[in-house]
């Protein structure tokens, strides 16, 4: 159910601001990094087919270098993630393996955790809720990560090395994605209608922009006005000039010693 989050009255014209029933998933977009959660009872993120979080560790070793994959041997090659975590329990060395599996991780890839908070609607970030949000402590954990390869963040912006500060860049992009999922989960996306003489319009799918999150949504609201009247203005400055013409010209018709 939406809400009207601001009305005003602007240029004789009616503007009311609520957020958006049906906004798409930002998900479907064209995004840097990949989303995988796991969770019981909400479908999260991007799609996937891994079981546990161990499933998908293992499924980004096997996509990188042949030598990485010797480590392991037949752990890489023969298991697939399900049998790797029922397996995993029962090893001595398995914390090790693990570990090793997530430097190789950590390695190749561009990682951030993603954590959910659940409580009167949920709510993701990058970083913890702990300490920033009513009893995150029992009401918060991780529910999975956002990645891209180091290669594929590479390739996409045509570097060659992937520097410290570019690898900062990268981890920028990757929290604001989660930012904006964030906004879709909390039904934090915008529209606008508009009443008036000169102007009845509607639009809607704005992401949180500025101090009250809908600013972005009403300047553009402000601006279908302003070019709306704009155009008004220069139609009326034509009609008047066309006027004015028209009067010279019955004037330039009349007889001379006629008036």
């Amino acid at each position: 159910m939406s809400y009207t989050a601001h009305e005003e009255t602007y240029k004789d014209h009616d503007i009311k601001i609520e957020t958006d029933d049906d906004p798409q998933d930002p998900r479907e977009w064209d995004n840097l990094g990949t989303m995988v959660c796991f969770h019981s009872r909400y479908t999260l993120g991007d799609a996937h087919d891994h079981k546990t979080g161990q499933a998908l560790i293992l499924a980004l070793v096997q996509e990188v270098t042949v030598e990485d994959k010797k480590v392991f041997g037949w752990w890489i090659d023969e298991l697939d993630g399900w049998a790797y975590y029922n397996n995993l329990e029962s090893l001595d060395d398995g914390e090790k393996i693990l570990e090793k599996l997530l430097e190789i991780v950590h390695e190749h890839y561009i990682v951030l955790p993603l954590n959910l908070y659940d409580h009167s609607g949920i709510s993701m970030s990058t970083s913890s809720f702990v300490g920033r949000a009513h009893h995150a402590e029992w009401d918060s954990g991780q529910v999975g990560w956002i990645y891209i390869s180091k290669e594929d963040a590479k390739k996409e912006y045509g570097w060659k090395v992937l520097t410290a500060k570019r690898r900062a860049l990268v981890e920028k992009y990757l929290t604001g994605e989660v930012e904006v999922y964030d906004a879709f989960l909390r039904g934090n996306v915008y529209g606008y209608t508009i009443e008036g003489e000169l102007s009845d319009d509607s639009c809607w799918g704005f992401y949180p922009e500025g101090k009250n999150g809908y600013d972005y949504c009403l300047t553009e609201a402000k601006s279908i006005i302003d070019y709306e009247v704009s155009q008004k203005e220069i139609a009326d400055a034509h009609a008047e000039i066309e006027a004015s013409e028209s009067s010279w010209s019955k004037l330039a018709r009349i007889p001379e010693g006629a008036a």
